[in-house]
């Protein structure tokens, strides 16, 4: 029954036919832009969440970590200093230039 009308209104009225097919397939793009779009979102969130997760739970380890740690520590001793070895900048020969040549044109 269906196809024997999209039968009859494509043969008797094809512009409307034509028109029924652009809106249905507008429709389609316009809800694959938003499912890919929302997807995509969705996503990122989850991501943002997990990683503000992680590092709420580090922060929580590092902490309980630090209370288990406040233990009376003995005096460090004096550090020795650290010496860097740095190479000197070595500047660059001055070029001479020769006496600037005259040109002469025809």
């Amino acid at each position: 029954m269906d196809i024997l009308f999209i039968i009859l209104l494509n043969t008797y009225l094809p512009c409307s036919f034509l028109s029924v097919t652009a809106i249905s397939g507008f429709g389609l793009v316009v809800f694959l832009f938003l499912f890919c779009f929302l997807s995509v979102h969705i996503i990122v969130l989850l991501k943002l969440g997990w990683k503000a997760k992680d590092q709420l739970d580090e922060s929580a380890a590092a902490n309980s970590a630090v209370e288990e740690k406040k233990s009376p520590e003995p005096k460090e001793k004096e550090r020795e200093p650290i010496y860097y070895i740095v190479e000197r900048k070595r500047t660059r020969p001055k070029q001479n230039y020769g006496e600037p040549k005259e040109f002469r044109f025809k």
